[in-house]
């Protein structure tokens, strides 16, 4: 159903601190009965022929947790370049052409919309999805071919990744929202934000199960 997804390397980006839902980082925020890089994990780990990647800025930190035995868990190169030095670092640790990159604290992840994403991909530098004229950097395809430009850009002291995006052939996706693909801009910065996230997945769970894949399902 979904043909051009064993192609791509899912990594997930687990870096940075969010004080606003009272933890210590992002990763280990509480979320579906484990924490929001579990659940990330299980789903794209049930949906992708390759393990994901865990990019983080404090190895040590994630590798405390039970489940990160089961994790491919690296530290990021490039200290302080944020998403841009993370998805650098990612490129080093597989042989993939293509990666699909999340962040950590987005936890509603489309599989059709990364399907569209991967297909063409074969055509462009990165695939970003777009919603009313804002596009997100993060559930977002890119290919190994932008890597020395990262590199460069890092060298000049950025750490977005849109800041190289002027320079590449860029494809934009539109979300349908029709079929909750808007929810993948979702991301959980506070409690507030966690609890809108929680009440979210039960809906999407009852209301389009095969647009977000539940984590009960995947860890079957």
């Amino acid at each position: 159903m979904y043909e051009y997804l064993d192609k791509l390397q899912p990594v997930i980006l687990a870096g940075g601190e969010d004080s606003g839902v009272g933890y210590n980082g992002k990763a280990l925020v509480e979320f579906e009965g484990g924490t929001l890089l579990e659940t990330i994990h299980t789903i794209l780990n049930f949906t992708f022929d390759k393990s994901p990647i865990v990019v983080t800025d404090d190895k040590k930190q994630l590798s405390a947790l039970p489940a990160a035995k089961d994790m491919f868990i690296v530290e990021e190169a490039y200290k302080g370049a944020q998403t841009l030095g993370a998805v650098a670092t990612a490129f080093q640790y597989t042989d993939a052409e293509n990666i699909f990159v999340i962040g950590v604290n987005m936890p509603f992840i489309s599989i059709p919309m990364i399907n569209k994403m991967a297909y063409h991909i074969q055509m462009a530098d990165v695939v970003v999805p777009v919603q009313d004229g804002t596009d997100i950097c993060l559930h977002a395809v890119y290919n190994r071919r932008v890597l020395p430009l990262m590199r460069e850009k890092i060298d000049e002291g950025e750490h977005l990744l849109h800041s190289f995006f002027p320079q590449i052939d860029l494809v934009q996706v539109a979300v349908r929202k029709d079929k909750e693909e808007d929810a993948i801009f979702f991301n959980v910065h506070s409690t507030d934000d966690l609890k809108a996230a929680e009440e979210k997945y039960e809906e999407l769970r009852r209301k389009e199960p095969e647009v977000f894949v539940p984590v009960a399902e995947a860890a079957k």
